[in-house]
């Protein structure tokens, strides 16, 4: 087709221009109201389906599929009417109904008074599609990180500053989305490990980041402990980082309180293990040292370096029922008791113990259930928290020591299963701890105190005690504030009760008079009681261990009066070799030795006819116990 008014050689240039253009290329000239097809080329005919015959003569917007005046080609009609060029991405239709995305261009050639107008066609329905589906990628990225339950956040890899975060991130850190686009990854690092990070980055190579724990600060000052994970990921074409903030503060937590119970559980059994045999030791020396001194005039020279002896092994024993106490393999003697009547027993002694410008407040529950433990224990913890609060308070200030009942629905813990508790509560107005020493105050002989104060031993002894006692302490301490201890000893039952008050009963023995069958594996400790015995005039049977005793007692065709055996043996303990013998003979009364527990008595050992008596004793303390069970009256 001749262009009316082109030359014949620009006719030829530009067909075989629009002939080889992939784009729909038409020509149309001005007609009575819109420009009229005049020419279009193949690709045109495959973009909209309309052949160029079809096309020929009739206005230009048919190769859209849209009729003359549709509102997407208002900018095209005014274009015309201003002969101007005009541009836009339309959804177009197909001659068979088919839709499809496009650019149209309508571009105006003017020659003198004459317009013709070339209509360019470009298919971009793949170009649309893959930007339909990038949109909707990022949104659905934007909806997974905006609503992603752990903080997550992207940051510019070279200045480290934020450039997106979720609301998780501001939920957890208390940071605004401003305020977090204005910080880099410093601003919420600990001071102390800011050095840190940068070895880390320096040393960094990019690619994953796996599993790397932290320390963050949130706004409010508070450090969570966290695990990071990121990845490498450019923003707008720049390297930058997405993180992923998993907090693990709890996990941590259970897991330093998992440590310290491991570490306190290792030097519970070395104290236990050393308590245990020092106890024989001193049983042996102190005893010989009082043997000595009874039989020793007032006016021997030696006489005071046997007194000097004795108060040392009284202060080693002392430490060693100290140690005990920590490690939970103390022997106790639990009964029924009330908390309030021990409080008041001891309010006078506690008002001496502490100074007279600390004020001792008592707020004691009167419907306050009973507990079982055993008493002499229970005062040296409330003795040892009164001074431990003591001690945490320089001038004028208050001791509050309070008693309730608690109800524990669901089980805290392994330790602290659901049920009753009473509750002994020690609070000071104090300096307060801080979280390091918190973490401490249990171990023996750590202390905070100067020399000469404290040995350490306090707070581990009320820790032991509670623990072997089936209890659990809590403590919380704000420094400035003050620090206060929660002691939970289980409620006793109404059957725990009415068993305490059943006392044993058995026929009297004339003191001095009687058979005892003695088994110690300690050969020190034995001799000596076995002296002490034929001292006070009984008839002593002596054993190595469990099974000669056993044999010993077969032995004998008499009647032994009183078992005195060791509780921890090699073979056989001091419990299974009791049952062996009350088997044979009925009604046999038992005195059971012991540096330390070692959980012997939790099954029912200490049944009528069975009593106690502490590794180490004095001369007069065996005696004593002995006359007073072979008398009926243990």
């Amino acid at each position: 087709m001749n262009f009316s008014g082109l030359p014949d050689m620009l006719d030829a240039v530009f067909r075989d221009a629009a002939d080889s253009s992939a784009d729909g290329i038409l020509l149309a000239e001005n007609g009575d109201r819109a420009p009229r097809v005049i020419y279009s080329n193949d690709a045109a005919a495959g973009i909209s389906g309309y052949s160029g015959a079809e096309l020929a003569g009739q206005p230009w917007s048919v190769c859209t599929g849209r009729a003359p005046h549709d509102p997407d080609l208002q900018p095209f009609e005014e274009a015309i009417a201003r002969r101007a060029t005009a541009s836009a991405g339309l959804r177009l239709r197909r001659k068979d109904g088919a839709e499809y995305w496009a650019m149209v261009t309508l571009r105006p050639i003017l020659r003198g008074q004459r317009t013709h107008w070339m209509v360019r066609l470009r298919d971009i329905t793949g170009q649309r599609n893959a930007e339909r589906q990038l949109q909707e990628s990022e949104k659905r990225y934007r909806l997974f990180f905006e609503n992603h339950v752990r903080p997550v956040w992207v940051y510019d890899s070279l200045t480290l500053r934020f450039l997106e975060v979720n609301r998780a991130a501001i939920e957890t850190y208390g940071y605004s989305r401003e305020e977090f686009l204005g910080m880099t990854l410093f601003d919420i690092r600990p001071a102390e490990e800011i050095p840190l990070l940068k070895e880390h980055l320096a040393q960094k190579r990019g690619g994953e980041d796996l599993a790397s724990i932290w320390r963050h600060r949130r706004k409010d000052g508070t450090v969570l402990f966290v695990e990071i994970h990121s990845y490498d990921l450019e923003v707008n074409g720049q390297p930058a980082r997405l993180a992923e903030i998993i907090d693990v503060s709890v996990r941590r937590s259970l897991e330093e309180q998992l440590l310290q119970a491991q570490k306190m559980e290792a030097i519970g059994q070395l104290a236990g293990g050393i308590s245990h045999d020092f106890n024989n030791l001193l049983t042996v020396i102190n005893g010989y040292a009082a043997l000595l001194r009874e039989n020793m005039p007032d006016d021997h020279p030696m006489r005071d370096g046997l007194v000097a002896i004795g108060r040392a092994g009284e202060r080693a024993a002392a430490l060693t029922h100290q140690l005990l106490a920590f490690s939970r393999k103390q022997v106790l003697q639990p009964r029924v008791l009330n908390l309030n009547d021990l409080v008041a027993d001891m309010r006078s002694m506690l008002q001496r113990l502490i100074r007279e410008d600390i004020e001792l407040v008592t707020m004691l529950n009167p419907a306050l259930c009973n507990t079982e433990a055993d008493p002499t224990q229970m005062e040296q913890v409330v003795m040892n928290l009164a001074i431990n609060a003591r001690d945490a308070i320089e001038s004028n200030g208050k001791i509050t020591i309070e008693t309730r009942n608690a109800e524990q629905s669901e089980a805290a813990s392994a330790d602290m299963p659901a049920g009753r508790y009473v509750v002994l509560s020690v609070r000071d107005n104090g300096k307060g701890m801080d979280a390091v020493i918190m973490g401490r105050i249990f171990e023996p002989f750590f202390t905070t105190k100067e020399k000469g104060r404290g040995t350490g031993l306090g707070l581990p002894t009320v820790y032991g005690i509670i623990k072997q006692s089936g209890g659990q302490i809590a403590v919380e301490s704000t420094v400035g504030v003050g620090t206060e201890f929660r002691v939970y000893l289980p409620a006793a039952s109404a059957a725990e009760a009415e068993t305490s008050r059943q006392e044993p009963s058995a026929a009297g023995c004339e003191p001095g008079h009687g058979t005892i069958l003695l088994v110690e594996d300690d050969e020190a400790v034995r001799q000596f009681i076995g002296s002490v015995l034929h001292d006070l005039g009984y008839q002593v049977l002596t054993a190595e261990d469990g099974e000669h005793a056993a044999e010993v007692s077969e032995a004998h065709a008499g009647a032994i009066d009183l078992l005195i055996s060791d509780v921890v043996m090699p073979r056989m303990s001091g419990y299974e070799l009791a049952r062996r013998l009350a088997a044979r003979r009925a009604g046999l009364k038992v005195l059971y030795l012991s540096g330390y527990s070692e959980d012997t008595f939790a099954d029912g050992a200490l049944k009528p006819f069975a009593r106690l008596l502490p590794k180490p004793f004095s001369p007069q303390e065996l005696g004593s116990k002995v006359q007073e069970m072979l008398s009926g009256a243990g």
